[in-house]
């Protein structure tokens, strides 16, 4: 489901957003960017994509695509707007047209999939074990493995390699263990994602859509 936003104000953005920029002609790749913050009416204030600490050639009047997702809306955002100012000091940003309309894309995390996927996990203490990932969510996922890998509360990170629209994804997604089990010598555990990028929520997302939609591609 998806829909329309006539303001940014909205969104109720906060400073430190995470946007990815991608722009019409400037550069080839998407860029990651911050939000600095907005004046309704005015512009849009963002850190500007910069190498060795100079900031790229990006033309006053280029388009942009800008994404983002927001957690509060529990949903991917995009928009299109203009630059309409860039400057390198004290720090290289950009100010950005305000928008006339905002597009929202609701991420439903209750959807979940089985799975059959190699896991690698990385423990507080930096030691690596790889698990068979059973279940997938875009907000966790159920792992087992003949090794008590962690204790409830435990913070690890899950790392796994998923296929999306042909195009292989790495993903590695801090996790908060929720629950625990062992049974006939075979541990499980509920992981709970934390603070996955917006990329990351949305190839997740897509990868389990494509799992219910077609079972074959589990696996």
């Amino acid at each position: 489901m998806s829909q329309a936003y006539s303001r940014l104000e909205d969104l109720q953005l906060m400073p430190g957003q995470v946007l990815n920029l991608e722009f019409f002609e400037s550069l080839s790749q998407r860029e990651r960017s911050v939000l600095l913050g907005y004046a309704p009416g005015h512009s849009i204030i963002a850190t500007a994509p910069s190498a060795n600490g100079m900031r790229l050639p990006i033309a006053i009047d280029e388009l942009c695509n800008i994404r983002l997702f927001s957690s509060r809306l529990n949903g991917a955002c995009a928009f299109t707007s203009r630059v309409i100012h860039t400057s390198s000091m004290p720090y290289p940003h950009i100010h950005f047209a305000i928008p006339k309309e905002i597009s929202i894309g609701e991420v439903r995390k209750a959807i979940r999939t089985r799975v059959n996927l190699v896991g690698s996990i990385r423990s507080q203490d930096g030691k690596r074990e790889t698990a068979t990932i059973v279940d997938l969510s875009s907000d966790g996922a159920r792992i087992q493995s003949r090794s008590a890998l962690a204790e409830q509360g435990d913070e690890i990170v899950l790392s796994f390699k998923c296929l999306v629209a042909g195009i292989e994804r790495i993903i590695s997604a801090q996790s908060i263990v929720r629950s625990n089990q062992c049974d006939d010598g075979i541990y499980a555990f509920g992981l709970q994602f934390c603070d996955l990028d917006m990329d990351d929520q949305i190839a997740l997302y897509a990868y389990v859509l494509s799992c219910l939609q077609n079972p074959q591609n589990i696996g």
